[in-house]
């Protein structure tokens, strides 16, 4: 009889994702929005097509916000985030974004 062991590997994106969040203690130390949405949603274990489904937008969609493609978050999906990663909207956007949310 033979026992056969095998090294657990991890995926490589739970590996980005631990390697992210230990980088960044907490979201407010964190200075762009792209990496405060892509914190909040390793810390949440969720995937970004689960993001997307949860707040009615498309994977990719949520993909431009998290790389950081647009310069503008709108007001209805930032509400929609900050109400899924139950923080307040001012802690999700940076300055400039907070200034266009009003």
């Amino acid at each position: 009889m033979y026992i056969h062991s095998f090294r657990l590997i991890a995926p490589h994106r739970l590996l980005e994702a631990q390697l992210f969040n230990q980088h960044y203690q907490n979201y407010e130390d964190i200075p762009n929005v792209p990496d405060r949405l892509r914190w909040c949603r390793h810390h949440m274990g969720l995937m970004q097509k689960e993001v997307a489904e949860l707040i009615g937008i498309s994977r990719g969609h949520y993909i431009d916000f998290e790389v950081g493609y647009v310069d503008y978050y709108p007001k209805e999906i930032v509400d929609k985030l900050a109400a899924l990663y139950k923080i307040p909207v001012d802690d999700l956007l940076d300055d400039y974004n907070r200034f266009l949310y009003i």
